[in-house]
């Protein structure tokens, strides 16, 4: 699956699944995004074959260079069906 966003140049950015879980788990494992062209960040993500997943949602993380921290989640949901 591929996330992209638009932002300012120059960005350290990161994307991490919320995934809804009804037990306790580990927090989301964030992702590392490349800014592709000059201010559109983009990365990947491959689901595991054994994952099933319903309302997942995406959260960005990005960073600038005077080290303040932005964070949004995606308006969409995320589902993954094995």
């Amino acid at each position: 699956m591929k996330v992209s966003f638009e932002g300012e140049p120059g960005l350290e950015a990161a994307f991490s699944i919320r995934v809804p879980l009804f037990t306790r788990s580990a927090p989301p494992t964030e992702v590392t995004m490349r800014e592709a062209e000059e201010g559109v960040y983009e990365g990947y993500w491959t689901a595991t074959n054994n994952l099933s997943v319903d309302g997942a949602q995406i959260e960005i993380r990005a960073v600038n260079d005077k080290g303040e921290e932005y964070r949004d989640v995606a308006e969409g949901r995320i589902t993954i069906e094995r």
